[in-house]
């Protein structure tokens, strides 16, 4: 049998292949700054990164969408639809978990929590990398056959102060992976 820190090595090296091609778009001035500053972890979904700001974020108008019978969103139908910058409460910023997907893998909102020091913050939602956060959309995933590397963004909202976190599985497992510690570079707002 192989040692884990071997199939860990493996996994990690097999994502690290899709990397380069991940820059393909190029991300807004004040997020290229922060992917140079921040660690990268290894997820069984993928590898993630994390950055925080307290710019305001894109979000889909929900009350809008309901009024019009929309209780449920595709992935596919993110373009589509009114969006508007949400900025984070005072004394709050938001936390973003950024994840290059594994080629047949998933990130569900449910997926992952950050710890910081006592508390745990639940995502605020999922959505594909570069668009507008729905909080009605469950997960975002890349088929086994996707030839384009996937980005996939989490959103938290977590106390001012917050410069990392522990990145934990949200939902209960056989054998949990240990938390991982993410560092969460603070964006020039």
């Amino acid at each position: 049998m192989m040692p884990a820190w071997i199939r860990t090595l493996a996994t990690a090296l097999a994502i690290l292949a899709t990397v380069p091609a991940l820059h393909a778009q190029k991300p807004p001035p004040q997020e290229a700054a922060a992917e140079g500053k921040s660690g990268m972890v290894a997820l069984p979904c993928g590898l993630a990164k994390g950055f925080t700001t307290t710019a305001a974020r894109p979000f889909r108008k929900i009350d809008s969408a309901l009024r019009d019978g929309k209780t449920e969103i595709e992935e596919a139908a993110l373009d589509r639809g009114e969006a508007e910058d949400r900025p984070p409460p005072p004394g709050r910023r938001y936390a973003i978990v950024r994840v290059a997907l594994k080629a047949g893998r998933s990130l569900s909102r449910y997926d992952y929590a950050l710890r910081i020091g006592d508390a745990t913050y639940d995502a605020l939602a999922v959505t594909p990398t570069r668009s507008a956060f729905d909080e009605r959309l469950v997960k975002v995933a890349r088929g086994l056959q996707e030839k384009q590397p996937k980005e996939a963004d989490l959103i938290f909202l977590v106390p001012s102060d917050t410069r990392d976190a522990l990145l934990v599985p949200a939902l209960p497992m056989t054998l949990p992976p240990e938390p991982q510690k993410l560092p969460l570079p603070a964006l020039k707002d």
